[in-house]
């Protein structure tokens, strides 16, 4: 069996549009142990994703901060004797850590950071290709042999599944059609303007019978609550108010065609120094 490392350090969105890389080079390396470094806060999202063996949360902001750490988180994977690297992130630390982790096979974009440290490097498209897209080009030579199954997936454990429809009954939210929309981003360049997103609810509400769901961090709420004052007017005359910020995620209704093996559970583990 394959023993492969993925770095995806990303932020959250990045990570969920990931999800199909992981499903395919799962369903490629014929069912291979597949660990994934991700960044601290963000691991939830794959704590029920079938096709890892484990989950292992890496603090970038410790990290820039402590040398000893980093290194010794790095010495960790190396314990774990990696055969392959996967590396879709672009920083010049994802780089040195596929390296100290000594796979013997490291693949990542040539235009990253540090990208001589890879004993692969694969163009990475800048326009007209999807993101999803541009994962694959790390496994896949041809557009020709990416898969048509690219749709990004959420597997979430039973208990979060319970707290969610919790959340849901709570909001009334269950039997009713509704669109969730995240308002924010933690890069400013990426955050939509506030005022087009009170144009886009209108739309929505003037053209379609649904509910509108804002979600996000603590931070986002004041921005949810600015977005939902300057709606009211119209979501009253729809009958469809904007919920407050909740703290709400989805499960994916799709299974996995390419079923692990039972023997292969996950992990998901915070890595203490000792």
């Amino acid at each position: 069996m394959k023993n492969i490392l993925i770095i995806q350090t990303a932020f959250l969105g990045d990570l969920i549009l990931t999800t199909p890389f992981i499903r395919e080079v799962y369903a490629l390396y014929d069912r291979p142990s597949i660990t994934i470094v991700v960044n601290k806060g963000t691991e939830e999202i794959l704590s029920g994703n079938p096709f890892l063996k484990e989950v292992l949360e890496f603090d970038k902001k410790k990290a820039k901060k402590n040398l000893l750490y980093f290194f010794w988180f790095a010495s960790q994977l190396r314990k774990r004797k990696f055969d392959l690297c996967l590396s879709p992130h672009f920083s010049h630390r994802s780089s040195i850590l596929s390296f100290l982790s000594r796979a013997k096979e490291r693949i990542g974009y040539k235009e990253a950071g540090f990208s001589n440290l890879l004993t692969k490097k694969i163009h990475r498209p800048i326009l007209g290709v999807h993101e999803v897209d541009k994962l694959f080009s790390l496994i896949y030579p041809s557009i020709g042999q990416y898969p048509k199954r690219r749709r990004p997936e959420i597997y979430l454990e039973d208990s979060k599944t319970i707290n969610i429809k919790n959340i849901m009954k709570k909001e009334n939210l269950k039997q009713k059609k509704y669109i969730v929309i995240a308002p924010s981003s933690v890069w400013e360049t990426k955050k939509m303007p506030k005022e087009k997103f009170i144009e886009l609810i209108q739309l929505i509400l003037q053209n379609f019978k649904y509910q509108i769901v804002l979600i996000g961090s603590k931070s986002d709420i004041n921005l949810s609550e600015s977005i939902q004052k300057k709606g009211n007017p119209i979501l009253k005359k729809r009958n469809a108010p904007v919920k407050k910020k909740t703290k709400l995620s989805a499960k994916s209704k799709t299974k996995p065609k390419t079923k692990p093996t039972k023997s292969k559970t996950q992990s998901k583990k915070k890595l203490k120094k000792k």
